[in-house]
């Protein structure tokens, strides 16, 4: 829960009052009708709804205060005004000032001039927002760093953004910060002072300690509102050092912003530098501040930009929140104000299920907790008592804090914050970031963002400065203290934006293009073909916002056309019957970028009348009034027949587009839906006030023209604003009534309310006007409105009667309207009525056979009238470069010159200030210079690796503290310089527009060399060449965001099989010989071309240009992902025996002594190193000597490294002389090697063993490796030791060393002299230094003095060049960071051929495939990722940034293009290096079985509550922390937590934890588990009154306590009695029974309290009360547990064979007439009724059993058939049906076969142990020794040591890669729970391959067990696909012999006779193959739970 603001706390607000009695209702607050109210919109004022307009308002009010007289006199000297920001944030005051500036020259005055010193920000979001907008001289990163050290210090200089170190500006004339504020806060229950110490403490005092230092002119401050007390002593503070200071407290909503934002401005003036008269000055600031103050007069969504998206995404709900003592508020609200139990708004359910309104942002209400819903619905429930509909209502709710606290203040937000969450109640969504920028006072079109998250938006607008108000202490600040201001000489800018870019030189190329696009251009538009467009295009649900289109089909109502894609529906309900498949939509870009060149780029009207002309006013009813002629004079006033309409922009709007024009006074909109209309509309005058009727009548177009077929040629129609008041008479048609909306709502007051069904609307005099109103309306009830009010007329169109509300209104003034459109209109849009009925009409209020007289008031008539629209686009003479390569020469790869690329030329002149003005003349002409094909650059003149434009990026440094913590940071020097150069680059687009006498040009031109050089430098930064390509794309548009295509894997099908001669055992199949012929070729060398694409973006001219900087390298290997069984291994041992049969180790040394040119000097061996896990190291050992003969074998000279010892064992010659080198991971990443690698490069060990400070370390150490091995050639072993002492000694002396690798070096008492005698040791902890394996020294070589270096012991692997290098099962590697040193080392390790090798590899997306990559040794491009949506690796890299490189990801923003053609790249690369086959395993025969278990009745009960519970988590769980427990929580809740806890079996997620429910439930010998679990569930009842009745009396102890310290001790736990007193609050009536009797039965009875204090005491009573609650709620669980099994056992006690007998089952209605329905349980409440009562409930929401509150849904009824119920008197222990059956199977299985058990997760391996050891089956499991269990499990085949069964987990390391052909039987416990379909097949397929794979001379058995109506099944439906069936061993079931062409879904299906299969959906989609299988319908065994984000399903 956030800080909300203090302004938040005042008399408004809603709370519990301690004192309040039952049934006495809280006061509702008052309605906003009181505009002039400071505290609420003013409409007497005009309205102003953007910045630039309020900006306008406040410099008027200051030119007048004086602003003008010191513009012109004062501060002339002043200019360029210093200015300065601290704690920068969104740099509010820069804007205002550009504001300021810009109203300025609005009236024609000249601009402030500023000059932007300096800002500083820490956060690196904030940061990159700052450097994109603002171009700041300097950005500096902390401003702490402000804080001298000590008082005798002067802090002269600070570390930048870029980590540069710089002195810092002295002089300067205003300096603006807000230091931070949360300590502050008055909500902070932690409230410190400054003087307290904390962030708002170090804060100031960095400002005050700058201020004091640097003396600026003047400082301007802002925070919170606090308390006056705290400021008073910052004024004193300021008194200290000789400012002058004021202050003054702001409410946002006074300077003219939609929001309640009470914040403190203060000045402080240098006294010294203004000298007399400034405490008069800092008054007179003070006093100025509050003459501006302006009121706001707009609500917040008028200043919502309509084309600014009102949806994101949001994650769903990681764990529900603990809201006990909110409920309990809830709850007594509830009760208090008769507000009912019901949950209208979001329908949500006690399962976890919600299905808010269909016009709601779904996505947010699933990323919010039950209590965001109770708050929704109780705020709902109040303004429905108070007689509004919120639905319709533009009130916003911070549903961070209760429902008690909202206001009712329509229009106004509370304060923005940065954790807030501000719900808007008639969109249904939160505030997005984006928005709360723009009411926060931010010019959003104006600024850049990049990928910001919305988090990340909110709290830059949530920190910021209102800038209307910061602009306001601004303006005051100029007219009182520019006598303090520096005296300046030089002339400054007249732009905050202090840009230090370089200019660059326009060229135009000499040949250039000419036309001209003529003005007689306009092409007749298809109008059917437009609209069919339109309406595939259109949005038709919420949820698609702007550019999406919904991944759902889209259901249209048949009575009132409202459409919603299926997820979002069903909130209204409508009636739904077309539906419109998501296949026949096409995405709203692709509309816009066909249509919109059609269109004509200005329009004019010709012959567009006076509405007062006489042929229009004569015949009407009656003479043009006074507002009928002030209209009239404004029509005439926007002079319509000279004005210009250029084209602006289309808007996508519900099943509605819009093309809109504009001109200087009016605006004309296309309308394209199912017919397509122009409406024109007419600007209403600024200074007219919001509540003027002209204003009103302004809303509504003034002309309509309706087009057929030409665009330009519709009939049209004009407005004449004749207003006219008609009786009507309405009755009620019919005796039919249904409940009304507030009855539906349940609120009690209200049960009896009803409105009529159909409405009977009469004409009382007959007039014309009426007769489209007349008629009989039919009430729609489920199709919306406000109130559910909607009736309809069949006529065509049908006329619709409604509830029309002002959004900002009183209820009671809204009236209903009669209109062909029902849809939500925005606000600032109206709605074209037909009549509005009088405010006082209501439905409800209408009684039986009575007639109502209602006044209809018709706002005016439309008459014909012959309009002419004319296309107006005059001849547009263009230039443009003929070619690309006439670009490429101009440029000549001179980054100081730009290239002429559009010249624009009309003989008009057009207003050239604004791109928008212009921008009309563009329109077809910006899509001509379009280059998207690649073009060359040619002759250049910057030929330099690095250009001054694209500087190389500063080496990374490194600390390490006392805790051997690395920490890098860049060089601060090269720092600076690349900053500097990054600020002067010069911009890549610039369009120049001037006109004059002759007419108007515009020249665009680009900068293609910028570009060019920093695509360079990336490439040069790690090639030695590169070429460089640029192409421009002129209808650029940024789409929808949507998936890219899976990254997917070629095979070898294509390729020729082998021919060449191989000496092996075993033969190859075809497909491997097809593998092994690309591996040789692969292994002769494939170019790759590595690129690195720039792209600079002009949103409004829509052109991308783009630069590719590319060089090709060659690669000599691959990837080999074979699917597991295929024969990884085998292809690899064929490849290598192959080379070796060719040629022997001199000749592959001579081979490759070629291609080592210009690489390091290592040792060259013609061996194959193979890395490889440690369970599998011995096994490719035992491969190769399986496929190769004994000489074969023995030639090879294997060398098998499964430790460090062994390594320790060889030397240098023997790896010169092996052909083959096996070595297990975990060798790399040992200690010993690490340290023994340190002692060989002369190193101390590195800081660190993982991430980047280790890859640092390696990098260095490799780097040395060199010229260490020449020392040692050159010296021999012994001097080489030697002298490894002296240069170690020497490296530490060096100043830059310790700098440049992060080495181990101790500090403070961590320190350790260094020991020459063992160099390892330095600078290691004394306590504990690493620990060395201990091995038998005598088997290692002893090397003498003058032994031959080739001697050398201990032959570490980054001493060669191998001839080729394998990684096995390489994915592991990067996914563990145990495993993280062997990851890095394999990347360094060099080999001119590199193999990869892994069935499983990871391709989520590029930086996966990147990764591949380094391992074949290079990386195919940068890394950049979406920060909001990143992988694990991604999260991983981004952990190792630095805090430049975070600042600098957030500098430039790539398009979805770029990201596009990233993706193609990293497909590019698999196409080129990688493999996968399928394994052809026909010649194994395998039968896979079905085990499908059908859970005893107490185990299926058990299971059945834990899914109820985790569903209404939403399947999130969150572990309780022990150590918070203790502090928060008693010990009867710490139980709980336990109890829940222990029912999650410490399992990670709530589907993990349901595969375990499903699989275990032990019950002993001779017990009956349905009874036992009655007796358990019913002590646990008793248990639990027990543990309510004890807290009771502790709670009346602590309240006595309290009652003799003067306090009454009300408070919440009197709430709570209250509650259960009447028994409210649990919804269940007989829980609550019992806890109302326990309540009266602790009444006099306490436990005497320990507590001392009234705080202490207070605070208890708190939680007691609490945790009374929480047990009360346990206690109604349980009951209701308890009545779920008491009902299936009085059900179980009617069958009489198999047969329920209906008479003896009782319905839990009171009212049942004893039918013979059938019967259902409800899930929530355990209660039995029949579906007679059912049907006949009159609120269809609600449980029929009296007193129970649990509402009923579809989904909460369960058939008890459904439940297969099955008895379980065991008379042996059961672990359960599952593992039963397990242990039977086991035991049925010849004893010379063998089993491989895969188990679900960690857990189960316990578990199973367990089973197997009752059982007395032998078992080995994973344990350390892995290895050693998998070799005896292989080999040991003694019959009485003989393991029978290996234990793995499914998609473990250890599951993979390993031979385990003497099993035939492989059992999956549970079906797999992976988080993606590709993860489920590729770990299935590793599972099943380590036993039917090649070399398995058995039948193979494959048992897939599941538990039915689990989530077994659920997960097997959804992830295992097939194209057959399997089934139940000996089922009858004829499954259809043909196998299908691809895989798909699968389905559990039963025939009549029992039997069951999982089979394709495909056969079931087949009558026929359906009626083979004989497999009854409509059948399903799954749980029904939703699966949480976790785990992804396709669509497919």
């Amino acid at each position: 829960m956030s800080f909300a603001d203090e302004n938040d706390l005042d008399e408004a607000d809603i709370v519990i009052s301690p004192g309040a009695k039952l049934g006495k209702r809280t006061k509702p607050a008052k309605p906003a009708t009181k505009q002039s109210d400071d505290k609420f919109i003013d409409l007497n004022l005009p309205p102003i709804s953007n910045i630039g307009d309020l900006f306008v308002v406040l410099v008027d009010k200051a030119l007048e205060l004086g602003l003008e007289n010191v513009l012109t006199n004062t501060m002339k000297a002043a200019f360029p005004l210093n200015v300065a920001t601290i704690f920068s944030g969104t740099e509010a005051p820069l804007i205002a000032l550009q504001q300021i500036s810009n109203a300025l020259e609005k009236r024609g005055m000249p601009p402030i001039q500023v000059n932007h010193l300096f800002s500083t920000e820490i956060d690196p979001v904030k940061q990159g927002y700052i450097e994109r907008n603002f171009h700041p001289k300097l950005l500096f990163r902390d401003a702490r760093d402000f804080i001298p050290r000590d008082s005798k210090t002067h802090k002269i200089t600070a570390t930048t953004a870029y980590g540069a170190v710089v002195e810092i500006p002295r002089v300067i004339d205003i300096l603006i910060a807000g230091f931070v504020c949360k300590d502050l806060s008055s909500l902070n229950t932690n409230k410190k002072t400054l003087k307290d110490g904390g962030e708002s403490s170090d804060t100031w005092k960095a400002l005050y300690s700058f201020v004091k230092e640097f003396r600026p002119s003047v400082v301007l401050v802002e925070n919170v509102k606090s308390n006056k007390t705290t400021w008073i002593e910052v004024t004193q503070l300021w008194e200290d050092i000789g400012y002058e200071c004021s202050w003054h407290i702001c409410d946002s909503k006074n300077y003219g912003l939609p929001q309640t934002r009470q914040r403190m401005y203060m000045v402080a003036i240098n006294k010294e530098l203004y000298g007399k008269g400034v405490k008069k000055a800092a008054d007179d600031w003070q006093t100025t501040m509050m003459a501006l103050a302006r009121q706001c007069s707009s609500p917040f969504e008028a200043w919502l930009p309509e084309d600014l998206s009102r949806q994101h995404d949001y994650a769903n709900l990681i764990s529900e929140t603990d809201w006990v003592l909110c409920k309990l508020r809830y709850e007594r609200m509830r009760l208090v104000d008769r507000l009912g139990m019901k949950h209208p708004v979001s329908q949500y359910n006690e399962n976890g299920s919600v299905c808010p309104p269909d016009f709601a942002n779904r996505k947010f209400y699933l990323s919010q907790s039950s209590r965001v819903y109770d708050c929704i619905d109780v705020a709902q429930l109040l303004g429905a008592l108070a007689g509004r509909d919120s639905l319709y209502k533009m009130a916003v709710w911070d549903v961070s804090q209760n429902a008690d606290r909202f206001k009712t203040r329509l229009g106004i937000l509370p304060a923005i914050t940065p954790n807030g969450c501000d719900f808007v109640s008639n969109q249904q969504t939160a505030l997005t970031g984006s928005q709360l920028l723009v009411l926060q006072g931010m010019p959003f079109d104006k600024l850049l963002l990049a990928n910001e998250t919305p988090k990340e938006l909110q709290d830059l607008a949530g920190n910021a400065m209102s800038t209307p108000v910061i602009g306001a202490s601004l303006l005051s600040a100029l007219i009182h203290c520019s006598k303090a201001f520096h005296k300046k000489a030089g002339k400054g800018v007249s732009s905050c934006h202090t840009s230090l870019v370089q200019r660059a030189k326009l060229v135009t190329p000499k040949l250039m293009k000419h036309e001209t696009l003529k003005s007689s251009g306009f092409i007749k538009l298809d109008m059917k073909k437009l609209v069919q467009d339109a309406k595939s295009s259109t949005q038709l649900c919420a949820c698609e916002d702007l550019k999406d289109i919904s991944k759902s089909p889209v259901q249209v109502c048949k009575e009132c056309g409202h459409t919603a894609c299926s997820d979002c529906s069903g909130n209204p309900l409508h009636v739904y019957d077309e539906t419109i498949p998501r296949n026949t939509r096409c995405p709203p870009t692709d509309f816009i970028q066909n249509w919109r060149p059609q269109f004509p780029a200005r329009l004019t009207f010709n012959n567009f009348p006076s509405l007062l002309e006489e042929q229009i006013v004569t015949g009407r009813d009656r003479t043009p009034d006074e507002h009928w002629r002030k209209f009239a004079q404004r029509v005439a006033e926007a002079n319509l027949n000279s004005e210009h309409f250029s084209i602006s922009k289309f808007v996508r709007l519900d099943n509605l587009w819009k093309v809109i024009y504009v001109s200087a006074k009016a605006t004309l909109e296309l309308h394209i839906e199912k017919e397509v209309e122009w409406r024109l509309f007419v600007r209403c005058p600024m200074a007219l006030p919001g509540n003027n009727p002209i204003r009103k009548s302004l809303e509504q177009p003034v002309a309509r023209g309706f087009v057929e077929d030409s665009l330009l040629e519709p009939k049209w129609e004009l407005f004449l604003p004749e207003i006219q008041t008609y009786p009507l008479l309405i009755s009620a048609s019919s005796s039919e009534k249904t409940s009304s909306w507030r009855n539906r709502l349940g609120l009690p007051d209200f049960r009896n309310e009803t409105v009529p069904n159909h409405l009977d609307v009469k004409s009382s005099k007959g007039q014309t006007a009426e007769h489209g109103l007349v008629g009989q309306y039919t009430l729609l009830p489920d199709c919306g409105t406000a109130m559910c009010s909607l009736y309809k007329k069949s006529s065509e169109p049908p006329t619709y009667l409604f509830l029309d509300c002002d959004p900002i209104g009183h209820g009671d003034l809204d009236s209903f309207v009669f209109s062909h459109d029902v849809r939500r209109v925005p606000y600032g849009s109206s709605r074209v009525s037909l009549a509005r009925l009088d405010c006082s009409w209501r439905p409800w209020a209408i009684e039986s056979n009575s007639e109502s007289r209602v006044n209809a008031t018709i706002p005016g008539s439309w008459v014909a009238s012959d309009i002419h629209l004319n296309a107006d686009v005059p001849d547009i003479h263009i230039s443009l470069p003929p070619a690309g390569s006439i670009v490429s020469e101009s440029s000549r790869g001179d980054c100081s010159q730009m290239v002429t690329m559009l010249n624009v030329q009309l003989q008009e002149l057009l207003d050239t200030h604004e791109f928008s003005a212009y921008s009309w003349a563009l329109e077809k002409a910006k899509l001509l210079p379009s280059f998207p094909q690649w073009q060359e650059f040619h002759e250049t003149t910057c030929t330099t690796r690095n250009c001054e434009c694209a500087p190389p990026f500063p080496r990374i440094l490194w600390s390490v503290n006392e805790k051997f913590e690395a920490s890098a940071h860049e060089d601060r020097k090269p720092a600076a310089q690349f900053e500097r150069a990054v600020k002067t680059r010069p911009n890549v687009f610039v369009i120049n527009a001037s006109a004059n006498s002759k007419g108007t040009e515009i020249n665009v031109a680009a900068n293609v060399s910028v570009l060019q050089h920093c695509a360079r430098s990336r490439i040069l930064g790690r090639f030695n060449s590169c070429s460089e390509m640029w192409r421009l794309v002129t209808d650029h548009v940024e789409p929808a965001f949507k998936k890219f295509p899976k990254l997917h894997l070629r095979s070898n099908s294509t390729d020729t099989p082998h021919r060449g001669p191989r000496r092996m055992k075993l033969e190859l199949t075809e497909t491997q010989k097809k593998s092994l012929t690309w591996m040789e070729k692969q292994e002769f060398g494939i170019p790759l071309t590595v690129e690195e694409i720039e792209e600079e973006i002009h949103a409004e001219l829509g052109w991308r240009l783009e630069v590719r900087a590319s060089t090709t390298i060659t690669l000599r290997g691959g990837v080999l992902a074979d699917l597991p069984s295929f024969g990884k291994t085998v292809t690899t041992i064929a490849l290598i025996q192959n080379e070796i049969e060719k040629k022997d180790s001199s000749a592959i040394l001579e081979e490759n002594v070629k291609l080592s040119s210009g690489l390091p000097d290592l040792i060259d061996v013609a061996a194959t190193l193979i890395v490889c896990p440690d369970h599998i190291a011995k096994q490719w050992a035992e491969e190769f000597e399986r496929f190769l003969d004994e000489d074969q074998y023995e030639q090879y000279k294997v060398l098998l490294i499964m430790k460090h010892g062994d390594l320790e064992r060889l030397t240098i010659k023997d790896m010169q002389h092996a052909r083959l080198v096996i070595v297990s991971w975990k060798v790399l990443a040992h200690a010993s090697y690490i340290s023994d690698l340190a002692q060989f490069a002369a190193l101390p060990e590195p800081a660190a063993t993982k991430g980047r400070a280790y890859d640092a370390w390696l990098d260095y150490a490799v780097e040395v490796v060199p010229a260490r091995l020449k020392e040692l050639r050159d010296t021999g072993v012994a001097e080489f030791k030697k002298n490894t002492v002296d240069t170690l000694e020497m490296r530490l002396q060096e100043a830059d060393f310790q700098a440049v690798v992060p080495i181990k070096i101790g500090h403070g008492s961590a320190y350790q002299t260094y020991d020459p005698a063992n160099p390892t040791s330095y600078g290691k902890r004394t306590a504990k230094p690493i620990p060395r394996a201990k091995y038998n020294q005598k088997a290692r070589t002893q090397p003498t003095a003058s032994a031959d270096w080739t001697l050398f012991p201990t032959p570490l692997l980054q001493l060669f060049r191998f001839n080729r290098v394998v990684v096995d099962e390489y994915h592991y590697l990067y996914a563990e960071l145990d495993h993280y040193p062997t990851y890095a080392a394999v990347k360094k390790i060099n080999a001119h051929k590199r193999w990869v090798l892994s069935g499983t590899p990871a391709l989520n997306n590029f930086s996966d495939v990147n990764q591949i990559a380094t391992l074949l040794g290079v990386k195919i491009g940068r890394d950049v990722w979406d920060s909001s949506n990143s992988t694990p690796l991604e999260k991983r890299l981004a952990s190792d940034q630095t805090a430049v490189e975070k600042f600098m990801s957030r500098t430039q923003i790539m398009s979805y293009q770029w990201h596009e053609a990233r993706h193609m790249k990293a497909q590019s690369f698999l196409d080129s290096f990688v493999r996968q086959n399928a394994p052809s395993l026909e010649h194994i025969d395998c039968t896979e079985v079905l085990r499908a278990v059908e859970l005893g009745i107490a185990h299926k009960i058990v299971y059945l509550e834990l899914s109820q519970h985790l569903t209404s988590l939403r399947m999130q769980i969150k572990k309780q922390k022990a150590a918070k427990k203790s502090k928060t929580k008693s010990k009867s809740a710490s139980h709980r937590d336990t109890r829940f806890e222990m029912s999650l079996r410490n399992s990670e997620t709530a589907e993990e934890a349901l595969i375990t429910s499903a699989l275990e439930f032990i019950i002993e010998a001779g017990d009956s588990g349905l009874a036992a679990l009655t007796e358990i569930r019913r002590e646990q009842i008793e248990e639990t009154k027990v543990e309510i009745f004890k807290l009771m009396k502790q709670a009346n102890g602590v309240q006595a306590f309290l009652s003799t310290k003067s306090k009454t001790g009300e408070g919440i736990y009197s709430v709570l009695k209250e509650l259960l007193n009447a028994k409210r609050g649990l919804g269940d009536g007989d829980s609550a029974l019992a806890v109302s009797k326990l309540l009266r039965e602790a009444k006099g009875r306490q436990t005497v309290s320990t507590v001392r204090t009234e705080a202490e005491a207070t605070a208890h009573l708190k939680i007691l009360s609490e945790e009374i609650f929480s047990a009360s709620q346990e206690l109604t669980t349980r009951m209701r547990s308890y009545r779920f099994i008491e009902s299936i056992q009085r059900y179980l006690s009617t069958l009489s064979d198999g047969q329920a007998n209906p008479e003896e089952i009782i319905c839990s209605s009171p009212t049942c007439p004893k039918s013979t329905s059938p019967m259902v349980l409800i899930d929530n409440c355990g209660h039995m009724v029949c579906k007679v009562c059912l049907s006949k409930r009159g609120d269809k929401e609600s449980c029929v059993h009296k007193g129970c509150d649990v509402p009923v849904q579809a989904n909460n009824l369960i058939t008890i058939s459904d439940i297969g119920l099955r008895m379980n008197d065991m008379n042996e222990k059961s672990f359960g049906k599952k593992l039963d059956d397990v242990c039977k199977l086991i035991n049925d299985i010849p004893d010379e076969d063998q089993c491989i058990v895969f188990v679900p997760n960690e857990a189960a391996v316990t578990t199973l142990e367990d089973v197997f050891v009752h059982h007395r089956i032998s078992h080995h499991h994973k344990s350390a020794l892995l290895a050693e269990t998998i070799h005896d499990f292989q080999n040991n085949k003694n019959s009485k040591k003989m393991k029978k069964v290996l234990i793995l987990t499914l998609g473990g390391v250890e599951a993979s890669g390993v031979n385990l052909t003497n099993a035939n039987h492989i059992i999956f416990l549970s079906p797999h729970l992976a988080e993606s379909q590709y993860e489920y097949d590729s770990q299935m397929a590793q599972a099943v391959a380590r036993s039917r794979r090649f070399g398995q001379e058995k039948k193979v058995f494959i048992y897939h067990f599941a538990a039915l109506r689990t989530i077994d099944v659920d997960i097997l439906e959804k992830r295992h696909r097939r194209v057959d069936g399997i089934q139940e061993m000996g089922s009858p079931i004829q499954l259809p012999g043909d196998i299908l062409s691809q895989r798909f879904k699968t389905k559990l299906v039963r025939n009549a006779r029992g039997h069951m299969a999982l089979v394709p959906i495909a056969w079931l989609a087949d009558d026929a193959k359906r009626a083979a299988m004989d497999v009854q319908e409509n059948m399903s065994f799954t749980s029904l739970i939703s699966f949480s984000d976790r785990y992804e399903y396709d669509d497919e």
